[in-house]
């Protein structure tokens, strides 16, 4: 025997426990994890083993573990430190440091907490038994997806320094035993370090531990079920913060009618200020999803993806059972709750199954590498930073009985080891085959080594056909770090480039293996058989850019761009056609193609230009008026119009903001007195000012910020705003990209953000409910062709174009030898995605085109600044035109505009530096100074009316009819819910005069507008049967009333105005999709009559058929279950009401903080409004009581308006 461990001989040898990962020398290691649970582990594996050597030295050696004739009285008590001195990790080097060493640096696993204490007798449904048997399979879930688990208990919550203070308030509020164990487990979590907890009826979908590990890096509180608290994550100090903001947020009193709980608490933090330091998202699944057959459920897998996990709630588990389709059979309501445990575990099995059937490996293989993978480890100073290349096996099946199952190509596995601090640095991975294929791999995993404080990254790529291919990793500096001056080529990381080869069958080497169905001529019967792009009706087509692009040598040359390039569609159900020269020049109708935004979107509008013209017309496309332009330039061709507007959606200022001035270095980039939203708007109104010369398609570029934080408000305020300009009778296209259609930067983003982004776009997308729309997926565009952007290989993550000038030489399908002076796959591509939905199918054009094409004189108008600062965007420009092939720009062909002055004032240059951002000159520095408050005006929001291009004459129009607010009222005798029937009456005719202050019309409706619905009766027999008292009955009512009286708008007659004045409200109000502006609470509501008879109709379906007894009942919960399920995407939902006072107290009065209450439509004076303000003496009406306070609510409210009425006079 030697001094270190022996050689094992088997995968027995090797013992597994749930907080240990295996290291990076598995060829002699062992373990060692402290407790008794693992001690059995080693006794039950060790009884079968005769074989398993010890190192010498260890006391008593294998002697001490021979546990054969007395493993039932010996096994349980082996005292720790003797067991643990047979397990002393050496990993091959006897002069390594011994446990006490090496056990630091083994890797732990990330824990998932939960919190229970065990009630005796049970609770809420289930006995203690049950309660226990859904803790054990919560366990059981979580460690099969890698987790280590803990459970905490009221012993940890005691801890806590404000344990006694928060459990003294609660029992003041006369809070139950249950209800207050939910709020112990925050203090729990703070003691606890910190970190992930779950519900224990919530189970793990594809939260793995792996993913948690890397989503948990960032300490921020992230909610993942919204403000129900069932899977969070959150460093300790935020735990700490958040339970500290539901404590000051808790009542002085409670009021017979309020539920207090930690979910009640959270979702009140979720209205405050605090909001925008917690990321909440809906990432747990709700429902269970499965469908009837004729004697059996089904699993519906395709409702799974992107899940991270499922509340199997007390509310899913009524629903499911309700119908049918809980995965228990024959289960009534009670017994469903009941059985949760074993409801849980079976569908976690039917989970499994869809993931078996799932290809999607993100993580490298755990067994020995050289006998389950391909492998490549270019010898290198392995110190340095450096790349090896991995793949799984291909699992070779037997398909001779069922010929339409195929086998998956495994993922091929890029690790980048020793990286930098990935604060500075990152990589990017390109795959290309010369000529033939261009792609990139995204990131799957990041770790650090703690030790040597280096990372490895691992990104992933699934090859689509065989071939011989380079793998080239680029070491990039962030925006940040980067200097935008140096243009040389970016870092390489050792060994790239590195061959290697794929195919059918693996023959040694550097060989990689893929899917014998993985063919070219398979990707081209695809392709053959799949219909043109712009024939799909799906606003998504092209939201998930999934494919390859293949190049000149390929064989797929039919529909290629003129460099032979093409984009092939995988997920897409399509193929994008494209139109030649030729085809250009025999369009037989006129047809307009606008591009809106920045320079980026320009190399689309250039890339047609360059298409159409002739090699004389184009010759100095690049030094000409067009080839530059930061303002407005026209190409007119034939029967082909192309226009394009420097259009900065990033510069767009919210509605009704304060006056800014922004200056770029010494330089205005935004005069104070422009507005550019208002500017865009005008814009919109003149593409649409003659419907003659309505364009066939718009490309436009738009702002969204917010991945992974949900919906970004300006994304929707900015695009209602243009969208509302659209005629209902327009048939075309409207194509939207944002920032992420950049070449710079985004093929650095990793699976999970690429995948989130989609998910989240397409939600936005859907909400805008309009057929018309398109989004082009940035992300996806971008990555794939970074080789071949403006700086070409070298410049990779380098701030630059997709299109690049050229002089590059070809035969045109004229016969002519033509130049290409705008080179760029991507943008020619998406050029041609632009002429499909403008021209139709070719087969389609083909029919309708000219006999011979006609090659008409060229005709050019510009509106085009010298510089692009100061920004302008102008609606209506005074363009200069000419005919004729284009020319070096002129001294006179400069669009001068309005601007007053170019160099930033000084008091501004003295402002504190907003923001810094690389150009591809230099590094800005960006300062945006407020000169005043612009109160919200009819003038502020008034956009452009119909006008004259040339002559700037705009015609008066009839005088609008004002727009109208409704509310829904019915007197009750005696009045209800702390107020006389006087004071409803009161706070009715407060809301009635706030309103129609602000310009609006009133209208009150009743229970006789809701009885002309023809649903009535069906909707009050059903909630009759479910007990809902007629208080809550009533607020079910105004949905159909509000469907009969034509849609619109409504408001609770407590809601009164802050910025929805008449004209924005008429302005928000043109598209007719349901926004709900307190998130699911129905304080106010826009929608169109048809949207809002959907809308009730959803609620309805989602009523339970029995009633359980602590279930609540109301509109407001419909709704909450109506913003959990599928038609949440054609909703848009946000927090755009104000939910308190924002007094502060001086040392005889009140005053209203007015910077509270910028971008506020309203202020909702609920109940919980006024017992809060009343409770922190902050409320408008002095001295008064809470019962008081919610009696009184028109006065305070009245007094209110004036408090905000002086804000904006100021």
């Amino acid at each position: 025997m030697g001094t270190i461990l022996q050689r094992r001989r088997m995968e027995a040898d090797y013992i597994r426990t749930p907080s240990y990962y295996p290291r990076d020398n598995k060829d002699s290691e062992c373990i060692w994890t402290a407790g008794d649970e693992f001690q059995q582990k080693v006794v039950d594996i060790l009884m079968k083993l005769d074989y398993y050597k010890f190192c010498d030295g260890c006391r008593e050696s294998e002697n001490f573990l021979d546990f054969r004739s007395s493993r039932a009285s010996s096994a349980t008590a082996i005292p720790t430190a003797r067991v643990k001195s047979q397990f002393i990790p050496t990993h091959g080097n006897p002069k390594d440091k011994l446990l006490s060493t090496a056990s630091k640096s083994l890797p732990t696993k990330p824990i998932m907490h939960t919190f229970f204490e065990s009630v005796v007798g049970g609770c809420c449904g289930m006995s203690q038994e049950q309660h226990e048997q859904l803790l054990k399979a919560w366990k059981e879930s979580w460690e099969a997806r890698g987790w280590e688990t803990r459970i905490l208990s009221a012993q940890d919550a005691r801890k806590h320094k404000d344990f006694g203070t928060l459990e003294k308030k609660l029992i003041s509020l006369e809070i139950n035993e249950y209800n207050r164990r939910c709020y112990w487990r925050w203090l729990a979590m703070v003691e606890a370090g910190g970190g992930w907890i779950s519900d224990y009826d919530v189970f793990p979908l594809e939260l793995t531990a792996e993913l948690g590990e890397e989503m948990g890096k960032n300490g921020t509180f992230k909610a993942f079920e919204n403000h129900v608290p069932s899977l969070i994550h959150a460093s300790s100090k935020e735990w700490d913060r958040v339970i500290h903001l539901m404590m000051d947020l808790l009542p002085n009193k409670r009021a017979d009618d309020t539920i207090i709980s930690d979910m009640y608490s959270l979702l009140e933090v979720s209205k405050s200020s605090s909001k925008n330091s917690i990321v909440w998202s809906y990432r747990v699944k709700t429902s269970v999803n499965y469908t009837k057959g004729s004697n059996s459920l089904s699993l519906d897998c395709s409702q799974y993806s992107k899940q991270l996990a499922i509340h199997f709630s007390h509310h899913l588990c009524k629903r499911a059972a309700s119908a049918q389709v809980f995965p228990l059979a024959n289960v009534t309501i009670d017994e469903a709750v009941a059985r949760r445990a074993e409801a849980a575990l079976l569908l976690m099995d039917d989970y499994r199954n869809c993931q078996d059937r799932h290809d999607d490996e993100h993580v490298l293989p755990k067994k020995s590498l050289r006998s389950l993978v391909n492998y490549i480890d270019i010898s290198v100073n392995k110190s340095d930073v450096h790349f090896r290349v991995i793949q799984s096996l291909l699992t070779k099946t037997n398909n001779s009985t069922n010929p339409n199952i195929t086998t998956p190509t495994p993922p091929i596995l890029i690790e980048v080891i020793n990286a930098r601090n990935p604060e500075k640095y990152e990589y990017t991975v390109t795959i290309s085959s010369n000529k033939i294929y261009t792609g990139t791999a995204l990131q799957v995993k990041s770790t650090k080594h703690n030790a040597t404080n280096s990372f490895r990254h691992i990104f992933r790529w699934i090859p689509s056909f065989p071939g011989v291919y380079e793998i080239l990793v680029h070491q990039v500096l962030d925006g940040v770090h980067k200097d935008p001056l140096n243009r040389e080529p970016t870092l390489l990381v050792s060994p790239s480039p590195l061959s290697i080869t794929v195919s059918q069958q693996k023959d040694g080497g550097n060989a990689f293996e893929i899917s014998s169905e993985a063919t070219m001529e398979r990707i081209e019967d695809r392709i053959r058989k799949s219909v043109p792009c712009q024939t799909v009706n799906r606003v998504y087509v092209y939201s998930k850019w999934s494919g390859d692009w293949v190049g000149p040598d390929s064989p797929f040359r039919d529909h290629s761009i003129r460099t032979g390039w093409r984009f092939l569609p995988r997920d897409m159900g399509c193929h994008i056609e494209s139109f030649s020269r030729r085809d250009l020049l025999s369009i037989s109708k006129k047809k307009s193609i606008w591009v809106l935004g920045t320079s980026v979107f320009r190399g689309v509008f250039l890339s047609v230009v360059d298409l159409i013209l002739s090699p004389e017309e184009k010759e100095e496309l690049s030094s000409s008026v067009i080839g530059k332009c930061w303002g407005r330039a026209l190409i007119k061709k034939g029967n082909l119009e192309l226009v394009y507007q420097d259009f900065r959606a990033q510069m767009f200022e919210p509605i009704g903001s304060p006056k800014v001035m922004e200056c770029h270095n010494e330089k205005i980039e935004k005069d104070a007195d422009d507005s550019f939203i208002q500017n865009a708007a005008d814009t919109w109104v003149e593409m649409f000012r003659d419907k003659d010369s309505w364009p066939d398609v718009i490309f436009m570029f738009v702002l969204y910020n917010n991945v992974g934080h949900g919906r970004d408000g300006l994304f929707f305020t900015h695009l209602e705003h243009f969208m509302s300009k659209i005629p209902p009778s327009w048939n075309g296209t409207l194509f939207l990209a944002d920032r992420f259609w950049s070449a710079i930067g985004v093929t650095r983003k990793s699976y999970h953000e690429y995948h989130l982004y989609v998910e989240e776009i397409n939600e936005m997308v859907h909400a805008l409910n309009d057929t018309r729309v398109r989004w082009l997926d940035g992300m996806g565009i971008s990555r794939e062709m970074v080789m071949y952007s403006e700086y070409g290989p070298g410049g990779i993550g380098a701030s630059q174009h997709f299109h690049g000038f050229c002089d590059v030489p070809y035969l045109d399908d004229m016969g002519q030898n033509n130049t290409m002076r705008v080179c760029s796959n991507v943008t020619e591509v998406l050029g041609q995605i632009l002429l499909g939905h403008a021209l139709g199918t070719k087969k389609q054009f083909d029919l309708e085109k000219l006999d011979e094409p006609k090659d008409e004189a060229l005709e050019y108008c510009h509106a085009c600044p010298l510089e692009l600062t100061p920004f302008k965007l102008v609606a209506y420009p005074e363009m200069t035109c000419a005919e004729g092939k284009l020319h070096p720009r002129k001294d006179d062909e400069v669009y001068r505009g309005k601007t007053k002055q170019t160099i930033c004032p000084q008091w501004c240059l003295e402002h504190e530096v907003d923001e810094v951002m690389p150009s591809q000159s230099d590094m800005i520095n960006i300062r945006r100074c407020t000169v005043k408050l612009v109160p919200v005006t009819a003038s502020s929001i008034e956009l452009a009316s119909v006008a004259n291009s040339k002559s700037q004459v705009r015609p008066t129009q009839d005088k609008p009819t004002k727009p109208i607010m409704h509310t829904f009222f019915e007197s009750v005798v005696g009045g209800c819910c702390g107020m006389s029937q006087e004071q409803h009456e009161q706070l009715l005719k407060a809301w009635k005069e706030s309103w129609e202050a602000r310009g609006w019309e009133t209208r009150i409706l009743s229970a006789q507008d809701a009885r002309k619905h023809k649903d009535f009766g069906t909707l009050e027999k059903k909630l009759i049967s479910l007990e809902i008292n007629e208080y809550n009955r009533r607020c079910y009512w105004r949905w159909l009333a509000m469907v009969e009286a034509g849609g619109g708008w409504i408001s609770d007659y407590d809601v009164f105005p802050l910025e929805l004045t008449a004209e924005l409200g008429e302005e928000m109000g043109k598209n007719g999709t349901f926004k709900a502006f307190e998130n699911h609470v129905p304080s106010l509501i826009h929608a169109s009559s048809k949207e809002w008879d959907r809308v009730i109709h959803l609620m309805m379906d989602l009523l339970p058929n029995k009633r359980a007894d602590d279930t609540i009942i109301s509109d407001m919960y419909s709704l909450l279950e109506v913003s959990k399920s599928s038609s949440k995407n054609s909703i848009v939902w946000s927090y755009r009401v104000k939910t308190s006072v924002n007094y502060t107290k001086g040392s005889n009065s009140l005053s209203l903080d007015c910077s509270q209450y910028s971008k506020q439509l309203a202020i909702h004076f609920s109940h919980h409004l006024c017992k809060r303000a009343a409770s922190a003496q902050v409320f408008p009406l002095a001295n008064v009581t809470i019962d008081e306070a919610v009696a009184r609510r028109a006065e305070a409210a009245l007094l209110l308006m004036d408090d905000y009425r002086n804000c904006q006079a100021f």
